[in-house]
């Protein structure tokens, strides 16, 4: 069943609910068929394939990718517009996956504190092409034979914000 039509079956159950005077269903922060690549139950993202769980916190909805896709779940911060996507990738460099509309100007490889438990990780800072556009900041660690590259996006009117709010998701990875 696709998205648009489990939708529309959910506000005609719901309309029709609330006609009869049945209690209202509860639903938590999303609902995923099975051809996603997780599910978000109790506010925490658990992937299907990796088994890797992100809370999802307060002002933030996450969007589960593709059952086989890359990109395994992305996040979006309401206030700020800030994304965060994580994509996990067969074995590979540390080196960033390349983006249109953007040059990785900055790249470094230590631990960091916002992924502390991962070991080494390279870091990498996107930046756009169009200075109204997101810089995009990226981690990229090794993890059971693949690399995983999780990116925040954060638009130009809340860099700063943005960033710590991205960072703020990557902290509750645990794999």
């Amino acid at each position: 069943m696709t998205r648009i039509a489990w939708l529309l079956l959910c506000v005609a159950c719901a309309h029709r609910n609330s006609e009869v005077g049945a209690p209202e269903i509860e639903t938590g922060l999303a609902i995923m068929g099975p051809a996603g690549s997780g599910t978000v139950i109790d506010a925490i993202f658990t992937d299907r394939t990796f088994g890797f769980t992100i809370p999802v916190p307060e002002a933030w909805v996450a969007e589960p990718g593709p059952e086989t896709g890359q990109m395994r779940v992305a996040f979006d911060h309401v206030p700020t517009g800030t994304r965060v996507e994580m994509w996990v990738f067969g074995a590979g460099s540390l080196e960033p996956r390349m983006r249109e509309g953007c040059k990785w100007t900055f790249r470094d490889t230590g631990h960091f504190s916002v992924l502390e438990s991962m070991g080494e990780v390279a870091v990498a800072t996107c930046v756009p092409d169009d200075p109204e556009g997101e810089r995009v900041y990226a981690y990229i660690f090794e993890r059971a034979d693949r690399v995983v590259q999780i990116e925040v996006h954060s638009p130009a009117a809340a860099l700063v914000a943005g960033k710590s709010a991205g960072d703020d998701v990557i902290r509750g990875l645990r794999w």
